[in-house]
């Protein structure tokens, strides 16, 4: 997949205010694809509003940006031990 822009991203949708917090979270939009709400306020976005609508696009767009998104996908919590790998259907 390709990186995709973050500040395009978040131009489109009326958020470009987040582009250097996002930006310095998240590499390119594919990384961004499955934040949570509390990945988001973590990140530094406190309004509850504009976490919604990242999240309601991000919805929206992810079939697009990662066809692969309706199977089954492997992710790392512990990138220092395989014990941290899990699966996870998304």
């Amino acid at each position: 997949m390709n990186n995709r822009s973050i500040a395009w991203w978040l131009r489109q949708i009326g958020l470009s205010q987040y582009t250097k917090t996002l930006e310095s979270e998240y590499y390119g939009l594919e990384g961004l694809l499955y934040v949570t709400d509390g990945g988001l306020k973590d990140a530094g976005i406190e309004n509850a509003k504009h976490r919604e609508i990242i999240l309601i696009q991000l919805s929206r767009d992810r079939q697009r940006l990662d066809p692969l998104s309706g199977q089954t996908q492997w992710t790392c919590t512990n990138t220092y031990a395989h014990k941290g790998w899990s699966e996870n259907k998304l």
